[in-house]
């Protein structure tokens, strides 16, 4: 209505006094929206009938290659540095904490085999390690050293941890993270 219908000077405005009176004739109705649908189609399926079809093929990579490229490519350590939180002095009597600002998360983790695998591809032309597929549900924390908590996808504490790597269709590597103390 904005943009066509009233610059064109094809509609206008409903004043107050006409809303009313509309009202009391019972002449408003709910808008509908299926008006002038048939025409806005007809000429969308014309246009999507006129283009081109074009045939697109991404080549996947086998899971494995996959594996292959994991095994190879991903160090047997990777490892992440981290803030730790100082406790209170009370605390500080009772034990060393070894909390940490901003916790080492399963997305974390990902980014860093993804950015590893990037970079590799680029130092030893390996154009295969780019193609690698890598998501958040192909990782899982083992609970070796962490407390089991309903935060099972992410590390909120110093040490070292163990993870799985399973790719869809692909056998699972075992690989372990470091989170260490950040040094300023």
């Amino acid at each position: 209505m904005r943009n066509l219908w009233y610059p064109n000077k094809n509609a206008q405005y409903m004043t107050q006094a006409e809303v009313k009176e509309a009202k009391q004739l019972d002449v408003i109705r709910d808008r509908d929206p299926f008006f002038a649908s048939e025409v806005k189609t007809k000429g969308i399926k014309k246009r999507m009938s006129d283009a081109p079809q074009v045939d697109i093929s991404i080549a996947m990579l086998s899971p494995q290659r996959t594996f292959q490229i994991l095994e190879s490519l991903i160090p047997p350590q990777i490892e992440f540095s981290r803030r730790r939180i100082i406790p209170s002095d009370a605390a500080k009597d009772q034990e060393q904490s070894g909390a940490i600002f901003g916790s080492v998360s399963i997305a974390d983790i990902v980014s860093n085999i993804k950015a590893l695998l990037a970079m590799r591809a680029t130092e030893e032309g390996n154009e295969d390690a780019a193609r690698v597929v890598l998501q958040a549900e192909d990782i899982r924390l083992l609970h070796k050293g962490l407390a089991e908590s309903d935060e099972s996808d992410r590390v909120k504490t110093l040490g070292e941890f163990e993870i799985e790597i399973h790719p869809k269709g692909a056998v699972p590597i075992q690989r372990s993270i470091k989170v260490r103390e950040e040094q300023s």
